[in-house]
């Protein structure tokens, strides 16, 4: 029981920081890997800061059998998803962390539970690591989401590293609805909290 109690503190320390409603959690779900720590020789991964600038930038998102299903239009502080899904969840990821590599599985879950009203959308934010192939996760996972790893998607940086109300820690996953802000979690994020955030929102909208 300790050691399960080590590891679950553990898990849910991710590679940020966490709001106080996630502290609450009790029910987690654990995939494969569960050391969400990265190498005490790294500082914590965070989106790449940079001066701010002019943002505007038309980005094609391909499934992983290589079809365009969503493009996104960002300039300056708005962003628009062209394919209307009801809810998108983007995720912004670091492959050389755990806790981001851990979050992968899960959300292949929840886009299996939600078909045809959420669609992933993850984007490798380290921008030292484009380079590095994510096959290997995507095969691993069976990962059919959208999973990019290319520097057209640096505009996609850009518009999150600008938005004052998201910390730049990763993973970090914005949740939104018809196009429009929903919620924003940083860090490890059990897969109940976000199932329970759309359900909660749909049960408002009805």
């Amino acid at each position: 029981m300790r050691a399960f109690l080590i590891s679950l503190i553990v898990f849910l320390s991710g590679c940020g920081e966490k709001p106080d409603s996630q502290k609450t959690i009790s029910k987690v779900t654990f995939a494969e890997e569960t050391q969400c720590h990265i190498d005490d020789s790294s500082d914590t991964p965070s989106l790449p800061l940079k001066p701010k600038k002019h943002i505007k930038a038309l980005i094609a998102l391909k499934s992983q059998n290589g079809v365009v299903t969503q493009t996104i239009h960002i300039e300056d502080e708005n962003i628009t998803f062209q394919n209307k899904i009801p809810f998108i969840l983007v995720t912004l990821f670091d492959i050389q962390c755990k806790a981001s590599r851990t979050q992968l599985p899960y959300l292949q879950r929840l886009q299996e539970k939600f078909p045809q009203t959420l669609q992933v959308i993850a984007i490798q934010a380290n921008t030292d690591a484009f380079k590095e192939s994510l096959s290997p996760l995507q095969e691993r996972y069976k990962l059919s989401y959208i999973n990019s790893n290319d520097s057209n998607n640096t505009p996609i940086l850009d518009y999150f590293t600008f938005q004052s109300i998201f910390k730049t820690k990763l993973p970090l996953m914005v949740l939104y609805h018809d196009g429009e802000y929903v919620q924003h979690y940083i860090g490890a994020t059990p897969i109940e909290m976000i199932n329970y955030d759309i359900v909660q929102f749909l049960e408002k909208k009805d």
